[in-house]
């Protein structure tokens, strides 16, 4: 089977292009404190402040029922760069809860069903 020379260069654009996407899924820099580095071992994402008495309620309530472990906590009074991804949530206060995978998300204290139950978790 002979290929033209448009095929030729179709095939060789292709091929270009899928070794591109390989080489910058596994060489882009990450950034150590976003959320969705941790996405392989964390579903759910916890905008608090160390300060709020909420949060604190939240992450006792969360830990005591076992869940504590699949959060990524995110502090927006102490981490910059938390508060600028809490910012572009659009959120009304802590605690705020994101589920990267399903894309819903939590505000406030509610029991550790119901939170699961809103992120469709």
């Amino acid at each position: 089977m002979k290929l033209t020379k448009t095929q030729v260069n179709v095939l060789v654009a292709l091929v270009t292009a899928v070794f591109m996407l390989i080489v910058m899924r596994f060489t882009s820099p990450k950034c150590k404190t976003c959320a969705h580095n941790d996405a392989s071992d964390k579903d759910i994402v916890m905008f608090g402040r160390d300060s709020c008495p909420y949060c604190i309620k939240m992450k006792e309530q969360l830990e005591k029922d076992g869940v504590w472990g699949r959060v990524k906590y995110e502090d927006v009074e102490n981490d910059k760069h938390a508060a600028t991804m809490f910012a572009k949530e659009d959120a009304d206060g802590v605690p705020y809860f994101v589920a990267p995978y399903t894309g819903k998300s939590a505000s406030g204290s509610q029991p550790t069903v119901e939170l699961l139950d809103a992120l469709e978790l």
